[in-house]
């Protein structure tokens, strides 16, 4: 069984309201896993937000091998700069979820600055 990919985006909201995605991520299944889970043995790759692409490897936690990945174990697919498709919408949508639920960073983690 084949599963389905999900991307993950970490926001932060500064103390003007501006929103700012800080990292993305796709978490892929693989050995016919139906779960793209990272603590369920499988993978992550990042997401280049400049050039909205997939960053040359991929990895696997510690605690599965902390293995790394060029290309898709099982499919055998190349990584490194395949453009993600519909990116900027995504981010759009990231952004506008958001502003929607403003969880914000407590100051008490040293984020006085932000």
């Amino acid at each position: 069984m084949d599963s389905i990919n999900g991307q993950f985006f970490d926001t932060y909201i500064d103390k003007k309201g501006g929103i700012h995605i800080l990292f993305a991520l796709i978490q892929s299944g693989a050995g016919g896993s139906n779960v793209d889970n990272a603590s369920s043995d499988e993978y992550y790759v990042s997401l280049d937000l400049k050039k909205e692409n997939l960053a040359q490897e991929g990895f696997q936690l510690l605690r599965f091998g902390g293995k790394r990945f060029t290309e898709h174990p099982d499919t055998h697919f190349a990584f490194g700069g395949f453009q993600i498709p519909y990116f900027t919408e995504a981010c759009a949508l990231v952004t506008q979820f958001t502003a929607l639920i403003p969880d914000r960073m407590n100051d008490r983690l040293g984020c006085r600055d932000f």
